[in-house]
């Protein structure tokens, strides 16, 4: 589409910069606290075959080790004591310039505090609490945080799929999906001129827990059977239990998996058998099908599945949108100072250099073009996608612009 239409010198220039470096005297370092054990593993993983995927394609530039970066990975254990002990490691045993990490909150703030007091720049992988990014001038997320999510998704179902209410579902166990409930709540009454866009508010009853009696009264009771669109901001297990249970109930409901869907729960792709979720929608960050990929994107893209046999999915997609803005935040910073001056300059000025380019300037070799605002946040544009059973269908990019009107409060708390 034309709102992200990324020139081919762009890839050019991504591959050049990358493979002239590799034979400068001194490598530019950047550290990447990846899970590989604990809750965040999984995703801890896919980051590290993201840069495996990225230093495979660096070695068929002929350049010496084949590529310009250095990407240091260490495990953070999903643990936020683990992630400052290491980011300290990194920055003062290893020199990295910059670093990226963190797939919950507690450790995304805890490396880039650390990170933040040695000036150096730092961005989060998976955090989506808002309040990561505004720790210091140095940290910024690659993923959308929750009160933007929250925001384009009100606006997505009242102004785009035309439903003037919806009804939320939410885990009150959990402080991320309350935090999306009240977000959803505050931004919904922005875009319909309601004071109660979102009338009612049902708790999940925790994994394991029956849902019997949740799905009774949705039968039952006739006011919440007139609601047509319900948004579930549960984490992807939980909407997965709750939407593969409406399914087999036939009850006619609009779905919006706000807090993401685990498709692994939502039966087989290729079984003819299993219907199409109930009119699922889910938000991504990515989607491997979506177009206006950026040139290194593609490659990264092709390359992965080359080698991994599947498609990115979006832990990997974020840390190639971490890795490249890093790499062109570091490419810009030498611009700025001249390789002359960054030759000569010591690791403070270089830090600081790097962590300046990364918050001014454009992402624009990532899998979608943004800048960051002066909170650290990205200005991503949603991804849509339509699920049926275990799998999605690209549907449409939703803007940045159109979910952030000018002179609204994009933070309305914390």
């Amino acid at each position: 589409m034309s709102f992200w239409r990324v020139s081919g010198w762009i890839a050019v220039l991504f591959w050049v910069f990358l493979a002239t470096q590799a034979t400068a005297q001194e490598p530019i370092r950047i550290g990447v606290i990846a899970d590989q054990t604990g809750e965040w593993a999984a995703d801890g993983l896919a980051a590290s075959l993201a840069v495996e995927t990225v230093e495979t394609m660096l070695h068929s530039q002929n350049g010496p080790g084949g590529h310009a970066m250095e990407w240091l990975v260490v495990d953070g254990g999903s643990d936020p004591t683990q992630y400052a002990a290491r980011a300290h490691w990194l920055l003062k045993e290893k020199k990295v310039i910059a670093g990226l990490g963190g797939w919950d909150d507690a450790s995304a703030l805890a490396a880039g505090d650390v990170f933040a007091r040695y000036r150096a720049p730092f961005a989060s992988l998976g955090a989506a609490g808002p309040g990561v990014a505004l720790i210091s001038h140095n940290v910024v997320m690659v993923r959308t945080p929750d009160n933007d999510l929250s925001r384009a998704v009100a606006q997505y179902v009242i102004l785009r799929l035309g439903f003037p209410s919806f009804a939320l579902v939410q885990d009150s166990a959990s402080p991320t999906s309350l935090r999306k409930t009240r977000y959803l709540r505050h931004f919904a009454r922005s875009f319909s001129g309601k004071e109660i866009p979102a009338g009612w508010t049902l708790d999940l009853p925790a994994e394991g827990g029956d849902l019997s009696p949740l799905i009774e009264r949705l039968k039952s009771d006739q006011d919440l059977a007139a609601v047509r669109a319900w948004v579930l901001t549960t984490g992807p297990r939980d909407a997965a239990r709750f939407a593969s249970r409406i399914r087999s109930e036939g009850l006619d409901m609009v779905l919006i998996a706000a807090g993401g869907l685990d498709l692994s729960l939502m039966g087989s792709p290729d079984d003819p058998e299993t219907p199409e979720a109930p009119g699922a929608w889910l938000p991504l960050a990515f989607h491997p099908h979506q177009p206006g990929l950026s040139g290194p994107a593609r490659t990264f893209a092709a390359g992965y599945a080359k080698k991994h046999g599947r498609d990115p999915g979006e832990p990997e997609a974020l840390a190639f949108d971490a890795m490249t803005a890093m790499a062109q935040a570091s490419d810009q910073a030498v611009r700025n100072l001249g390789q002359a001056e960054w030759d000569r300059a010591d690791l403070e000025t270089r830090r600081r250099a790097a962590a300046d380019a990364l918050r001014s300037g454009r992402c624009a070799w990532t899998t979608q073009p943004f800048d960051f605002t002066r909170e650290g946040w990205p200005k991503r544009s949603l991804v849509w996608a339509r699920v049926y059973g275990g799998s999605t269908a690209f549907v449409e990019f939703q803007p940045y612009e159109t979910f952030t009107p000018p002179g609204l409060d994009t933070l309305p708390f914390k």
